[in-house]
């Protein structure tokens, strides 16, 4: 905490050109890839997420929550559609 002043520097990574249809397009896509595999067991379903974001690379929470359709922030959901795309999905 000793730099909280101080500004952040600008970085080119935290921008992302993504659309909000583009982003719904994408969650539609994963709950239609998970929804098979998503149950009543809890355990289950965060192993399944974490399964799928270590091969991809994100966070499992991230994941999750992109799924369910929780409250998140833009620019985390278009980063995380941003890996998605390049991984493929």
């Amino acid at each position: 905490m000793r730099f909280w002043f101080k500004k952040k520097e600008f970085n080119i990574d935290d921008c992302v050109p993504m659309t909000l249809e583009e982003v719904d397009a994408t969650r539609k896509k994963i709950q239609d890839i998970f929804d098979p595999y998503i149950g009543g067991d809890k355990k289950d379903n965060v192993n399944t997420f974490r399964r799928v974001a270590d091969k991809y690379g994100v966070y499992y929470l991230t994941l999750e929550k992109f799924y369910y359709g929780e409250k998140q922030s833009i620019r985390v959901a278009a980063k995380l559609v941003k890996k998605l795309k390049e991984a493929g999905i």
